[in-house]
């Protein structure tokens, strides 16, 4: 009669563990499956406020308050900024056709 006991006990521990197993495999696919929704919940959410009430909004108010003439102008790069830019290109032009000449030689 002890020699089923711990036979009995060793099962129910073991019944025990398949059954926390289960439940844990159960509670891992339950929490993957709820922080995606969240996560889609979530990016609807910044989609909505931020860009649709935002940005768009933002930008019709933008576009009906000033002439394209003005914003083409407070878009611009300064002056100083184009010819930085210009010289830069340049001196990398000349620096190209100086390796290309002496690959060639």
């Amino acid at each position: 009669m002890f020699a089923l006991e711990p036979q009995n006990n060793t099962a129910q521990a073991s019944n025990d563990n398949i059954v926390a197993q289960d439940a844990l495999i159960g509670l891992r696919a339950y929490c993957s499956i709820v922080h995606a929704r969240i996560v889609d919940y979530l990016s609807q959410l910044c989609e909505y406020w931020f860009i649709r009430n935002g940005v768009l909004i933002l930008d019709g108010k933008l576009n009906t308050a000033f002439t394209p003439a003005e914003l083409l102008k407070w878009m611009k790069e300064p002056p100083l900024l184009e010819q930085k830019r210009a010289n830069l290109r340049r001196s990398i032009e000349t620096m190209e056709r100086a390796l290309a000449a002496a690959e060639s030689e």
